[in-house]
């Protein structure tokens, strides 16, 4: 795979729902692959996420994702003391976990998922409002991104849920295509109807009362709204 099939797969198929890292930067995984671990492990996941998401011969499509999966994994490599942390290496986890679902090894991707939740807290993003450098934007985004993997993970493999939602909605990219940012903040907001209590009546923790005729009016209140803002939003 040429860095320019790689570039155009991704830009068309994986950064509208993932907009965080730019085709910029992952040119610049690409050049350092070669002398970095970690830009190579992003690259190889990148791959595999651009796999997934083509049409193909399913078995030799299958081979060629784990063998990028594998790749990246390697690439990465284990937790060591004094490790960095960067939205690079987070969304090499990010792209871990989607394709590891694909390969029916849920339990693995969850662990990658969870792996990238506690890496983008050691930010504390939702400690203050940021100085909205481009740095802080790309996390802000990724961290939003998170979130909206924890819940459907939540909602289809009933797991639990680690991150709160940010004051604040995620910020639009310079360079976005026109309208991208519109659907990836729509994914965002459907998901933040998933507040806390709605999860722990999804996992039926113990010793919860029952969902009340008012919290269930109040929830379907906040979803016909969501769904008219989403009409005007179109406009």
């Amino acid at each position: 795979m040429s860095f320019r099939d790689l570039a155009a797969s991704y830009w068309a198929n994986v950064y509208p729902t993932h907009p965080v890292i730019s085709k910029e930067d992952l040119e610049k995984c690409w050049n350092g692959m070669p002398n970095d671990r970690e830009d190579a492990a992003f690259v190889y996941a990148t791959a595999a996420a651009c796999l997934q998401c083509t049409p193909g011969n399913e078995p030799v499509r299958l081979q060629r994702l784990e063998a990028f999966l594998t790749k990246s994994t390697q690439s990465l490599g284990p937790i060591t003391m004094r490790a960095s942390i960067s939205a690079y290496k987070i969304m090499t986890c990010v792209f871990l976990a989607n394709c590891l679902v694909a390969t029916n090894d849920a339990k693995t991707a969850f662990l990658y998922l969870r792996h990238a939740v506690s890496m983008i807290e050691t930010f504390r993003l939702r400690s203050g409002d940021g100085n909205r450098t481009t740095e802080d934007r790309k996390l802000r985004r990724l961290y939003w991104l998170l979130y909206v993997h924890e819940r459907y993970q939540c909602i289809s493999e009933y797991r639990t849920v680690q991150l709160k939602p940010l004051p604040d909605d995620p910020i639009d990219g310079e360079n976005d295509p026109d309208g991208m940012y519109l659907g990836f903040i729509r994914i965002v907001r459907v998901f933040r109807l998933m507040d806390e209590a709605f999860v722990a009546y999804w996992l039926g923790e113990s010793g919860l009362p029952l969902p009340t005729k008012a919290w269930v009016t109040g929830k379907c209140v906040e979803v016909y709204t969501d769904e008219r803002d989403a009409s005007f939003d179109e406009f």
